[in-house]
């Protein structure tokens, strides 16, 4: 249900409080072309397997392969990938791309703080960790304001490394149907935690979409309680005035920083007529985004799915990258 960051920041935390030491790296600085980004997290359980990514699989190899055959890793420690040729030939980086990694030893006294992170994270606070690279000692900071969510900030210095996190991305699908399910895979892949809501019984029976939330309740409590945030999205997709509509009333003013409604032109007009008759304004309905996607033509639930989250993307792109 969670962004990658604050899903790995989570399995850290199950791990050490059931007495494992974990291994975390962190991607420092990257050059060339590069699977993922700076502030990317992997952890790592020998003999329990890993959560996160650092590159798409070429690093993660030989990188887990030295932690189960070698003694004696320093930590923390900075290892360079793709700096040399050999290394290219080797670990067949894409389009030579060249990266830094923080690596850590974690123990399991250190579980209350990754729990104190995930909590703050998951709270929508804005946290920085700082690595003592002398002694190995970690320390958490909660920032005031709102960190860029998923656009981590790392700060290196002599002894230290601090790495900010912001909150995850969450996204709220109204109806169990089947592009809600296509809206749900792809926007979980782009880093959403996703939430479906639904009250029809004869929709929810047989949904089971695993990583997906499914809450069985009307929207608006919904939305007041856990999606009035500005990194919250929200899109209609049941087809039900019932339950469309009354997400939306709530939705347009909440803190959502993407609002949107599956339909054709003249089923987006009647919606917002009825939405205006309800006491919306016209400011607050030029929030919604309806039809929502971009324009593709797109009539199969899959491509109308691709067309939504690719104008999910693009908004949030625009408000929270650099």
């Amino acid at each position: 249900m969670h962004s990658s960051n604050v899903r790995v920041i989570d399995q850290i935390h199950q791990w050490l409080s059931a007495g494992h030491p974990v291994w975390l790296a962190t991607v420092l600085e990257t050059w060339g072309s590069s699977p993922r980004p700076e502030g990317s997290l992997l952890a790592y359980v020998p003999g329990l397997g890993t959560v996160g990514s650092l590159s798409g699989g070429c690093i993660e190899e030989d990188l887990l392969t030295k932690l189960a055959s070698e003694d004696n890793i320093p930590t923390p420690s900075i290892h360079g990938y793709g700096q040399t040729d050999s290394q290219n030939a080797r670990l067949a980086l894409p389009c030579g791309g060249q990266l830094r990694i923080l690596l850590e030893r974690l123990e399991p006294e250190q579980a209350g703080l990754f729990l104190e992170l995930f909590t703050a994270l998951e709270q929508g606070q804005c946290v920085s960790r700082t690595v003592h690279l002398r002694s190995g000692d970690l320390g958490l900071a909660a920032l005031a304001g709102l960190a860029k969510p998923n656009k981590p900030g790392l700060y290196e210095q002599p002894d230290t490394i601090t790495h900010t996190l912001g909150p995850a991305f969450q996204l709220l699908l109204t109806g169990a149907g089947e592009t809600t399910r296509c809206v749900a895979e792809l926007a979980r892949a782009v880093d959403f935690s996703v939430t479906v809501c639904d009250f029809r019984e004869e929709f929810l029976e047989g949904w089971n979409m695993p990583g997906v939330e499914l809450v069985k309740t009307f929207p608006d409590d919904l939305i007041r309680e856990r999606f009035n945030t500005p990194t919250s999205a929200i899109i209609a997709l049941a087809h039900d005035p019932r339950l469309d509509d009354m997400a939306l009333l709530e939705a347009l003013t909440s803190k959502a920083f993407y609002i949107a409604a599956m339909g054709s032109q003249r089923t987006s007009a009647r919606r917002r007529e009825r939405l205006q008759e309800l006491g919306l304004t016209a400011e607050q309905l030029e929030r919604l985004y309806a039809p929502a996607g971009i324009p593709t033509g797109s009539k199969t639930p899959w491509e109308i799915a691709i067309s939504i989250v690719a104008q999910l993307i693009a908004v949030r792109n625009k408000l929270f990258s650099d």
